[in-house]
């Protein structure tokens, strides 16, 4: 995708010219804009989420995945309980 920087007098001068060339909706933009920093979030939280394990030269590529897998299951068990728990309380 290609990225434009638009000049203007204010917040809205830039918007609104950056509307008028792009020949888009206001809304279709701000979802651009959210997705490119929700992927840029993403790619942070990726790098140091089991870092200690990604950075461990002392066990094999193989066997890191595996002890990342493993984690990944058991937070995802751990979450879908707490989520569980959280609609039988909102239900209430």
């Amino acid at each position: 995708m290609k990225k434009y920087l638009y000049e203007g007098k204010n917040y809205e001068d830039a918007l609104s010219h950056a509307l008028e060339d792009q020949n888009t909706q206001e809304e279709n933009l701000i979802i651009t804009i959210k997705e490119e920093k929700n992927t840029l979030l993403k790619n942070v939280i990726d790098f140091f989420l089991d870092y200690d394990i990604k950075s461990d030269e002392t066990i094999s590529q193989e066997e890191r995945t595996k002890r990342i897998d493993t984690r990944k299951s058991d937070f995802k068990t751990t979450s879908d309980t707490l989520i569980d728990k959280l609609k039988e309380r909102l239900h209430k």
